[in-house]
């Protein structure tokens, strides 16, 4: 949910009021500070929409689902396959059928970029980042949680821009 941005700005939205709320003399603080964060959020979403307009449907595989929300939101193809992804979720390791038909979509350019969930690493993510690599197709590191020394809005801005620069690498 990190990554649906409509998400956060309701999250924002309900602290602050639930903060007006309990200290009302600060209220138009948190007003004003939910609406800078809706603000900066909204430069998130335009990079998002100009991915969506330069590089429209473009194909991606990914490693998990962890920036799902993205994806959706920049209108790409996740072609990760339908097994690969759905024994992540499952919190196994995918059958050699569905690593091969992964491999197979890397190995053979269909596939734009790969979205690599940087906190997971297994040998099969590691094969997967290695056969991309080995195309020459970029690969996005992404995060599911927070990583040391960032906050919020510049780890969202950077996912972003790092998905549109590998996008536009691979043109």
């Amino acid at each position: 949910m990190f990554y649906d941005l409509d998400t956060a700005k309701a999250v924002a939205a309900t602290v602050a009021d639930r903060l007006a709320q309990d200290d009302p003399a600060h209220a138009a603080d948190y007003k004003s500070n939910a609406e800078a964060f809706d603000r900066s959020l909204d430069g998130v979403a335009q990079t998002e929409r100009a991915i969506r307009t330069t590089h429209p449907g473009a194909a991606v595989v990914a490693t998990e689902p962890v920036a799902h929300y993205l994806l959706v939101a920049a209108g790409l193809t996740d072609k990760t396959p339908e097994g690969f992804a759905s024994a992540v979720e499952q919190d196994t390791d995918p059958a050699p059928v569905d690593v091969a038909a992964m491999l197979d979509l890397i190995k053979a350019r269909q596939v734009a970029a790969v979205v690599f969930n940087e906190q997971t690493i297994t040998e099969v993510t590691k094969q997967v980042q290695q056969a991309a690599q080995d195309a020459g197709i970029p690969v996005v590191g992404v995060t599911e949680t927070l990583p040391a020394g960032s906050d919020y809005l510049t780890w969202q801005r950077d996912t972003a821009d790092r998905l549109s620069a590998a996008l536009q690498q691979n043109r």
